[in-house]
């Protein structure tokens, strides 16, 4: 056991004094380095912190692309004007046509004078005289850019092919101008109306059957989109137009007074068709221009207070079409219906109010 011992210490003296040669241990390990990846190698290298750097820089740059360019999936932004024009980054649709110079300014609702006021929220007539307004509600959001629908104003030409589809011939005098009559029905084209596109008004001359037989019949049932309502108190049966607006849904057609537009047929108490007024055939584009920012179009509903007036709060808004004409041409624009409830002289009123959209 003492040889052992003994052998054990020389050789742990021997092991304590022999050291390879200087920088031997370093050349070893830099030797064993180079045989490895280079992904092993930067491994050792310590370059979290510079790669770190280098990516929050990728996606600095990222960011500015697909923001400045309106990159895949983006909704573009609107920065408000003095006018309060909207001006926005969003191309809408490929390759979509724009609006071409300034839209026609819808004119101001009223009641035409053969017409009735029509009753609004909670049966309140609704009122379109002076106000002393304020708004104290939520304007819908719309998306930066939406759709005008334009459309030629029909010609002769367009005018005699749709009487002939109805198998309508022109009266004589001394039957006023615009004047059709077919083997069931009486027919007048109207004269432009404010609020509306090109109409006919149609009046059968033995009402019979139902009103939707007969709009079948003749070809009258509405080809565009639109919310079929019938109203068995007023007596009439609409089919209310809708416009698509992508990005917010359907926007329903509003007339001079306010009230939903479209084809309208005029009940008898039998149901049947007492005389039904519509729409032209008409020819419809759409083009694309930028929405106005929310300060602008409040500051036009505001800027038509006047001062010693009934005071209104607004406090409901809908986003409409309107019927705007301009020449030769008209436009289906986009536009908010502002309304608001207020006494005056004890009853209960409406107050209606238009204001453009674009």
């Amino acid at each position: 056991m003492s040889e052992d011992r003994d052998l054990e210490r020389r050789l742990d003296d021997a092991f304590a004094t022999t050291r390879p040669r200087r920088g031997f241990e370093d050349e070893l390990w830099a030797r064993l380095a180079r045989r490895q990846p280079w992904w092993r190698r930067a491994a050792r290298w310590n370059l979290m912190p510079a790669m770190g750097t280098i990516a929050a820089v990728v996606v600095v740059g990222l960011v500015f692309v697909f923001t400045h360019s309106g990159g895949a999936g983006s909704p573009g932004r609107s920065t408000s004007t003095a006018s309060g024009r909207a001006q926005s980054d969003s191309a809408g649709p490929a390759a979509a046509p724009r609006v071409a110079g300034a839209l026609p300014v819808p004119g101001a609702l009223s009641v035409p004078p053969e017409s009735k006021t029509p009753a609004g929220a909670a049966g309140a007539l609704a009122y379109y005289g002076p106000a002393n307004l304020t708004w104290a509600g939520n304007l819908p959001v719309l998306p930066p850019v939406v759709p005008v629908y334009s459309y030629p104003t029909p010609t002769a030409a367009d005018t005699a092919r749709f009487t002939h589809d109805l198998q309508a011939v022109a009266q004589p005098s001394p039957a006023p101008p615009g004047a059709y009559a077919g083997a069931d029905f009486s027919l007048r084209i109207l004269p432009p109306q404010p609020g509306r596109e090109p109409m006919f008004a149609l009046t059968p001359s033995a009402p019979s059957g139902t009103a939707d037989a007969f709009l079948a019949q003749h070809g009258l049932r509405p080809d565009w989109p639109n919310q079929r309502v019938l109203d068995p108190v007023a007596g009439k049966l609409q089919f209310r137009r809708e416009f698509d607006i992508p990005g917010y849904g359907q926007a329903g057609q509003v007339d001079q007074r306010g009230e939903p537009a479209g084809l309208e047929a005029q009940l008898g108490p039998n149901g049947a068709a007492l005389v039904v007024t519509g729409p032209m055939p008409l020819s419809v584009s759409v083009q694309w221009t930028p929405v106005r920012n929310g300060q602008g179009v409040l500051a036009d509903a505001t800027a038509a207070s006047t001062a010693g007036a009934p005071k209104v709060t607004l406090t409901q808004a809908q986003v409409v079409f309107i019927a705007v004409a301009a020449g030769d041409h008209g436009f289906f624009e986009p536009a908010y219906l502002l309304t608001g409830t207020f006494d005056l002289n004890g009853q209960t009123r409406e107050m209606r109010l238009l204001v453009a959209a674009v």
